[in-house]
C-alpha cells in the first residue's frame, strides 16, 4: 500500500513541468486520502488488537480497509488516464 502511494507520489512529481489537469488534481487528493485511510486502519487495528472497545473498532478498521483499497484501485486506474 505504502510502496503505492510512493511510487504514484513520483510519477505525479516527475511530470510536474506540465501543466495541472483537474484528474490530476483529484488523482494527487484520493492518493493522499487513501494513504491517510491505510493510517487510520493501521491505528484502529492495533487499538481493536490491545483491547480497546474491540468490537467496534475492529468493524471500524474493516471498513476503513475496504476504502482504502478501493481508493488505491481508483488511484491506479488513473494512471491509465494521466499519460
Amino acid at each position: 500500500m505504502l510502496g503505492v502511494t510512493f511510487y504514484s507520489g513520483i510519477i505525479s512529481s516527475a511530470y510536474s513541468f506540465r501543466e495541472r489537469t483537474i484528474l490530476d488534481t483529484i488523482s494527487y487528493w484520493v492518493n493522499r486520502i487513501g494513504t491517510l485511510f491505510f493510517l487510520a486502519t493501521v491505528t484502529t487495528a492495533a487499538l481493536s488488537t490491545a483491547g480497546f472497545r474491540k468490537d467496534k473498532l475492529y468493524k471500524v478498521s474493516i471498513y476503513l480497509f475496504i476504502a482504502s483499497m478501493a481508493l488505491v484501485f481508483v488511484t491506479v486506474l488513473s494512471w491509465l488516464f494521466r499519460f
